[in-house]
């Protein structure tokens, strides 16, 4: 089956919100939102205990499961500086998701206290996200389908948060898909197939002789010992882009040459994480026609072993013509990024570049796998990145990027840098290296570090896999 025919098997259209009652003989999951003290005098009187406590609580028979939630509380995470709280939204995604990943519902009921456009599309993507349900069968497992009743959801907030939703579900099946099915050739065919029905989309595939034309000699090594080479993939909307978006696309990563262990390679398929939240994002700003002139850069390539690997000890060409010593195989993300934000900044009228990556593993050390390292020339698009990243339920925290980095440690001896240093610091490392390609100093420059993946079901995941992480960061940052 192709990769389209089976993501359609997961891409499920808005379902219509009903003003009737729901059907009593099919099974339904209710959720009742209350905002205010008055609205729990309707409650039993342990069901209003349990929810002051708790904030939440869950009551099920044989066909009908009611999930009560309480949200008074008002905080945001704008006013809390180094402390990231679980707000009203991600209360709603949270227990949601777990209760209809616990019943599977034909029906969903969903009661607000009052109408409410962040509310409804808390539920909207949150039900979406939940919907998802990919795995490889002999009988094709097909997303979850349920109605939707309600009289106090605002359907237009719900619909543009359910595509928001799918743009996720699709940088999770992406992420998902095992390297023997999504390589570089067939991940670049699914993206232009994918934009057929935007008419004023473009795709363009650039390949290895596209690459070695235009001198981008980091991203074209990366490849080079793999059945399928390198390519760079190239989605706009308009001629003249003022914002570049630059993804790490590595369909499988075997460390090259400098072999992974075993258990650190298990987990590889998920490298091109950073490509497939712009992918995501992209399809997102297509489906709801945001406005915004707009560039998204897939940078592929599948790092694999052969006699014609790039080895340690060689010296690489980048397409901004700095000479790149290759001390570690296994730091190749940021080679095949290097000549795509070089490329991406030869574009006169881009003003912004975002780069999002699975890059390093010590970030994820740092931070934990929920919270993306974020690294940038310009503190005001940083902090507009965190902030849009925190409201998205995508927390980040924004990085250092210390002078002596630049100045000293990822110089080499015998070439202008060299890809990886001593070992500590690596997230800082990695995006000091990146920035060496950012070509025009005007240029507002950001780098996300993710891990794209998650490890355990919880929420709205009824299973580890891909995560979608970075979709809704990006799509919150076209939309203002």
């Amino acid at each position: 089956m192709s990769l389209i025919k089976l993501w359609k098997t997961q891409y499920q259209v808005c379902p219509k919100i009903k003003k009737t009652a729901q059907p009593k003989t099919q099974k339904s999951l209710i959720l009742n939102v209350y905002t205010d003290k008055k609205a729990l005098d309707s409650l039993a009187a342990p069901y209003k205990k349990e929810l002051l406590a708790k904030k939440n609580c869950f009551e099920s028979s044989l066909n009908e499961s009611t999930l009560h939630l309480w949200l008074e509380d008002k905080r945001t995470n704008s006013d809390q500086p180094g402390e990231f709280v679980e707000t009203a939204v991600e209360r709603i995604k949270k227990q949601l998701g777990q209760a209809f990943n616990k019943v599977k519902p034909a029906v969903v009921v969903v009661n607000l206290a009052k109408k409410s456009t962040e509310l409804s599309q808390a539920v909207g993507l949150s039900l979406s996200i939940a919907s998802y349900n990919f795995k490889f069968s002999k009988t094709p497992q097909k997303s979850l389908s349920f109605g939707v009743h309600s009289q106090s959801l605002d359907a237009n907030s719900f619909e543009k948060a359910w595509a928001c939703g799918q743009a996720v579900n699709l940088a999770r099946f992406l992420v998902d898909l095992p390297g023997g099915h999504l390589n570089p050739k067939t991940y670049a065919g699914f993206v232009q197939t994918l934009f057929k029905e935007f008419k004023s989309w473009k795709v363009q595939i650039h390949n290895e002789a596209f690459l070695k034309k235009n001198k981008m000699g980091l991203h074209q090594a990366v490849g080079r010992a793999a059945e399928f080479k390198s390519c760079l993939v190239e989605i706009s909307n308009s001629k003249q882009p003022d914002c570049a978006f630059v993804g790490k696309g590595i369909t499988y990563d075997t460390g090259g040459l400098d072999l992974k262990p075993s258990r650190f390679m298990r987990l590889m398929k998920k490298d091109m994480g950073g490509s497939a939240a712009l992918v995501g994002a992209a399809w997102a700003q297509a489906f709801l026609g945001l406005k915004k002139n707009t560039i998204y850069l897939l940078a592929l390539a599948d790092n694999a072993v052969a006699g014609n690997s790039f080895r340690p000890g060689d010296v690489l060409e980048a397409h901004n013509g700095l000479q790149v010593e290759i001390d570690n195989t296994d730091a190749e993300g940021r080679l095949v990024l290097g000549d795509a934000l070089s490329y991406a900044s030869d574009k006169k009228s881009v003003k912004t570049i975002i780069d999002v990556a699975t890059l390093t593993g010590a970030i994820k050390v740092g931070l934990g796998s929920k919270v993306s390292g974020l690294f940038s020339n310009s503190y005001k698009l940083a902090q507009k990145l965190h902030k849009v990243g925190v409201d998205a339920g995508e927390p980040n925290w924004i990085m250092p990027l210390p002078y002596w980095v630049e100045d000293e440690e990822i110089k080499s001896s015998v070439a202008d840098l060299v890809n990886s240093g001593p070992g500590y610091g690596g997230a800082i490392y990695a995006a000091a290296f990146l920035k060496q390609f950012i070509n025009r100093e005007s240029l507002e420059w950001a780098h996300l570090d993710i891990f794209a993946w998650t490890d355990k079901p919880g929420g709205v995941y009824s299973r580890s896999g891909g995560s979608g992480q970075g979709v809704m960061t990006l799509v919150n940052y076209i939309s203002e």
